[in-house]
């Protein structure tokens, strides 16, 4: 396993103080750090730094899958150099393999490996071969048993002595070339051939044949994208004997996986394509440099404290000035970062997100990741920047993934402590947020035959709201309703006043006859207050503490206009508080953590059952070949009232009124609610002023 850590490009892992790396990975869009010391040169701030680490184990190569053609239509695998080989018979079966070369094979520099077990030797028994725009790429025997490879001018070959290849023995054969050295060689069983001056192509085609016009068996092929190093055990034989260092290891095992390959066939009883890769545990920038020390006894050796953060600064170097209206949310996230974060991707943006309505003066001398992360405010998604510069916007619900262990009792871990804190319980919680609009009210009265003005319990909204008219009715007449001080008293037969509110009849408006009924009907602003209910909280802090197991709190937030938008902050408020907070942390050498991820608990004798999420993790190298992660959990979704308060609008507006209250149940598929409305039922005739004066009112429900 090797490990690398570039500043400026600049490997310098062997620099690093060991003991003093710690890499810190966070939630989505928080900040990933790192800090180390370092000896030496300078980092200077601002400078890129990678970090990653080799995996040797083997992973599928996606998109470079191999093609196999046969009449059979079914490979035969048979003992191979190591464990199974492919068998292929071009003359009964007309079997051929061939592998894309897009990101498997680079025409300016490569090395390729292969173990061949011909069944016969004879003229132009080929492998890997391709037509260039400079002749041939092409990999042959004789019937002397000559191997030969051609790469460019046809019959140009680098060929060995006669007798190299016998059929029904295993030969290994290398090729590698460089355009930079300006030279390609071919090695046979680890030993140099020779080499001829080599200029490159300027592409490849879509393919290339492995094996063609050949009986076979193959094994062990690999393919590096760069001029591998060879090690030779001796130089006892070879043809003719090295004039320079060259190097190839033969021990009598599979060729390893490592960072220089690209591409790898086992032939374990399948035709899968595999690689070595690298892993990136970290990338980011130097924002902050320090001299600890300096190294005695001569004190010329300086060690330098070193502290990273992630490419979100490189992110926000511009300012986003921008309005978007009725576009999905991916759409604008898309175009925010080709506008204004030159040299990040965006392959991990989702489809389908919400639209958002406007985003109004928002967006005004904003950095992008405050645009992204208005952006998840909104439709209640989220976003985050990984180590390769790349863009990502998804579905919340996406954020947990399980993690890669279960804790159970004598796992590969070490439990440090779990702590459970009821301070900022909360189970109930009202939601006080602006204003909305009611359904349609009914005021009625019951006209004397001498009153032509009425007063209103309360201000009505508008006379046209969505195109729906206030309504006033005597007897069963309708009639029309203009504003006072705005609309033609000659065109209604009724004015209202808003500010002083009420409603009398036009000067041309006969004064209703007594007894008749009088109905006004309208809608009004009334306050939005959600009250929201975590009833198995409630119940269990009840079993234990007694009492009914209550404990409220209220949110204030004015641009909360619609019921739906209450209800999504009081829930998500629910999640975050409606049980103990939890928190806990273990150590473990297995890979594969990130913060997001949902770990499994169970450990009955420690008291700790239940799933949790991953908040933090912190990596530090230890003894070859292991990290040690320090994972951080809790029962908190970190941000998340803030991740899930969606769909409110700054655009909305906020007018006063009455008061509504909704009552919700967190988690209940189907929730049945009753408006309230804080004016009293009456019965009429109610007296105003003079009691001989019958001009009472009642509100009754929405019509």
């Amino acid at each position: 396993m090797a490990r690398h850590l570039f500043l400026a490009g600049v490997n310098r892992w062997k620099d690093v103080e060991r003991g003093t790396l710690e890499i810190q990975k966070a939630l989505t869009y928080e900040i990933d750090t790192c800090s180390f010391n370092i000896a030496g040169e300078k980092p200077g701030e601002g400078e890129e730094v990678i970090i990653e680490d080799t995996d040797m184990g083997f992973r599928i190569t996606e998109g470079v899958q191999p093609s196999f053609s046969s009449i059979s239509g079914i490979p035969v695998f048979e003992p191979g150099a190591f464990g199974q080989g492919l068998r292929v018979n071009v003359y009964t079966y007309d079997e051929e393999l061939s592998i894309p070369t897009a990101g498997v094979l680079n025409p300016s520099e490569g090395t390729i490996d292969i173990k061949i077990k011909p069944e016969i030797v004879q003229n132009y028994n080929t492998f890997f071969f391709m037509n260039i725009s400079t002749g041939r790429f092409l990999l042959f025997f004789d019937s002397n048993g000559t191997i030969k490879w051609d790469f460019g001018t046809a019959n140009d070959s680098i060929s060995s002595p006669s007798g190299a290849v016998t059929a029904g023995e295993w030969v290994r054969v290398t090729m590698r070339w460089s355009a930079a050295k300006g030279i390609r060689e071919l090695f046979v069983d680890g030993y140099f051939v020779g080499s001829k001056t080599f200029i490159p192509p300027a592409s490849f085609p879509s393919s290339v044949f492995v094996v063609n016009n050949y009986a076979a068996v193959i094994d062990d092929l690999r393919i590096d994208n760069t001029w591998r190093e060879i090690i030779i055990p001796d130089y006892a034989w070879c043809w003719p004997q090295p004039t320079h260092p060259v190097k190839y290891e033969l021990a009598g095992n599979p060729l390893p996986v490592d960072d220089l390959t690209v591409f790898k066939m086992d032939f374990e009883n399948d035709l899968k394509a595999y690689k070595g890769e690298w892993e990136r545990l970290f990338a980011g920038i130097v924002v902050r440099v320090d001299l600890v020390r300096t190294m005695y006894p001569d004190k010329r050796v300086k060690i330098w404290r070193v502290e990273c953060d992630d490419y979100t600064a490189l992110l926000d170097r511009k300012l986003v000035v921008e309005t978007y209206e009725n576009m999905p949310a991916d759409v604008i996230f898309r175009s925010i970062a080709a506008r204004y974060c030159p040299g990040f991707t965006v392959s991990g943006v989702q489809s389908g997100a919400p639209i958002v309505e406007t985003t109004g003066n928002d967006f005004e001398y904003k950095r992008p990741s405050e645009c992204f992360r208005w952006l998840c405010d909104y439709v209640g998604w989220q976003w985050q920047l990984d180590y390769f510069k790349d863009l990502q916007f998804f579905n919340a619900e996406d954020l947990a993934t399980p993690a890669p262990m279960t804790l159970t009792p004598g796992g590969k871990f070490r439990f440090n402590k779990h702590t459970v804190d009821t301070q900022g319980l909360r189970n109930r919680v009202y939601v006080r947020g602006g204003k909305m609009l009611s359904e349609f009210q009914t005021v009625q009265w019951r006209a004397d035959g001498v009153a032509r003005q009425w007063v209103l319990p309360w201000g009505p909204h508008e006379i046209s709201f969505n195109g729906e008219a206030a309504r006033i009715g005597v007897g069963e007449i309708p009639n029309t309703v203009g504003v006072e001080y705005l609309h033609d008293e000659s065109e209604y037969d009724f004015m209202l006043s808003y500010s002083e509110k009420y409603i009398r009849c036009s000067a041309q408006t006969p004064t209703p006859a007594q007894g008749v009924t009088i109905s006004f009907d309208a809608k009004q602003d009334i306050d939005v207050i959600a009250l929201v209910d975590d009833y198995e909280s409630q119940a269990a802090i009840a079993a234990i503490q007694g009492g009914d197991g209550i404990y409220e709190h209220v949110i204030t937030d004015d641009s909360l206009t619609t019921l739906d938008a209450a209800e999504v902050v009081g829930k998500a408020f629910l999640r975050e508080h409606a049980n103990p907070k939890v928190t806990g942390s273990f150590e473990t050498y297995v890979d594969g953590w990130q913060p997001g991820q949902l770990v499994e608990i169970n450990l009955p004798n420690r008291g700790v059952v239940g799933t949790f999420l991953v908040q933090k993790v912190t990596l530090r190298p230890d003894n070859k070949p292991w990290w040690r992660y320090q994972i951080e959990y809790g029962g908190r979704l970190k941000g998340t009232a803030d991740l899930l308060k969606a769909m409110v609008s700054a655009q909305q507006k906020k007018p006063t009124g009455e008061a509504v209250i909704i009552k919700i149940v967190r988690e209940v598929d189907k929730v049945e609610f009753a408006d309230l409305f804080l004016t009293a039922k009456r019965t009429p005739p109610f007296i105003c002023g003079d009691y001989d004066a019958r001009c009472g009112f009642v509100q009754v429900g929405g019509v």
